[in-house]
């Protein structure tokens, strides 16, 4: 099973310098499928404390 992100028009500020960038460490992802597009939403909580959410929907394509 492979894993893959695709971030697009995404501003990442900080008021302190950290050592790495944030990542989400908890949260919730729901996929539905209505093919041919398909619906992601995604909601958590980065590394720092912050609320990270996102939504996507269209089309996906095949990576190996």
């Amino acid at each position: 099973m492979s894993i893959f992100a695709i971030l697009e028009n995404i501003d990442i500020s900080s008021e302190t310098e950290i050592d790495e960038p944030p990542f989400l460490v908890e949260g919730n992802l729901q996929v539905i499928s209505n093919s041919p597009e398909y619906e992601i939403e995604f909601s958590g909580v980065d590394n720092l404390g912050r609320e990270i959410s996102g939504y996507y929907k269209g089309s996906l394509i095949t990576a190996n």
